[in-house]
């Protein structure tokens, strides 16, 4: 049997009032998920454990089943090919403007950073990755010192950098645009693939994910994951319809084509498609809630 998980960042929302709701997949055009739904079952999941922040790392790594729970940063890390050891610190950087998006760091404070021994790794979705050695002064300390203002700047997910135990059995293949993916492939023993085009952003080439998820089966792939970021953007922007449309395109683009293959192919596939955590479009923020996840497999349609 080849499995299929897709992972629409974000996917579920509160914009109806309810924690964990369906309020923007229920306004999105997604005839193939819908088809999903309506011949196919749905089981309510959490993917948090206890004492984890509410992200995608925590609940991807549990999507996947890896064995290593690591923070964000130690994952953007591996996923940027970055190999330090234990007694270096990796955390996100993220300069912010007075509405809280994320905007470039200077030039001058990185170099000054950098003189400090830290080295900065700017990312695709606009936030900057930070590793410090272990015994340096904390990264907000540091920043102080350069005269940055702590409303000016974002520290998260912090944690010490770790070298890969190499996995020999191999697991299936990632299709994705982030660095955070590539990391959590790393641990989880899985290929990664980054389509043309595919860049963890809202503007990303989604057809281009769901080609690659299609010819990795076609191929013979038993283990086919496909991760959108857009839904999660959306939502931190506070973009109710940018999330509905980036839901339309998941379903148009990804979703369909797959859904397409498993109702003509002989061989058993079997689809999943969820979300990760609940985002809101309303606050911006992730939801500590439960998610859909919606099955079809095709021998049972049959």
């Amino acid at each position: 049997m080849a499995g299929v998980l897709i992972i629409a960042d974000g996917m579920a929302d509160d914009s109806a009032g309810i924690d964990g709701a369906l309020a923007s997949l229920s306004e999105a055009h997604t005839p193939a998920i819908d088809y999903i739904r309506t011949h196919g079952s749905t089981l309510r999941c959490y993917f948090i454990n206890s004492g984890e922040s509410v992200g995608s790392e925590y609940a991807i790594a549990s999507i996947l089943k890896s064995p290593v729970r690591l923070a964000r940063g130690p994952l953007e890390a591996l996923g940027l090919g970055l190999r330090f050891t234990d007694n270096y610190m990796a955390a996100r950087v993220d300069r912010v403007d007075s509405a809280c998006a994320k905007i470039p760091w200077g030039e001058d404070i990185l170099s000054s950073l950098r003189k400090r021994g830290v080295e900065s790794y700017p990312l695709a979705t606009g936030g900057t990755l930070m590793i410090k050695p272990d015994d340096m002064p904390s990264l907000g300390d540091l920043l102080d010192e350069l005269g940055v203002a702590r409303s000016d700047f974002r520290i998260w997910g912090e944690g010490r950098c770790v070298i890969p135990e190499i996995i020999s059995q191999r697991r299936g293949t990632v299709v994705a645009g982030l660095s955070l993916l590539k990391g959590l492939a790393d641990v989880a023993g899985m290929d990664f693939i980054r389509p043309e085009g595919a860049d963890g952003t809202i503007t990303t080439d989604y057809a281009a994910k769901g080609r690659a998820a299609v010819s990795l089966l076609e191929k013979g792939e038993e283990l086919v994951v496909v991760h959108i970021e857009a839904p999660d953007t959306a939502s931190h922007l506070r973009c109710r319809d940018l999330k509905v449309e980036a839901l339309s395109l998941i379903d148009r683009n990804i979703v369909g084509p797959l859904l397409n293959y498993a109702l003509s192919c002989s061989q058993e596939v079997e689809i999943k498609v969820m979300s990760d955590h609940p985002a809101s479009p309303v606050t911006g923020k992730h939801i500590n809630g439960p998610v859909d996840c919606f099955t079809f497999n095709n021998m049972t349609k049959r």
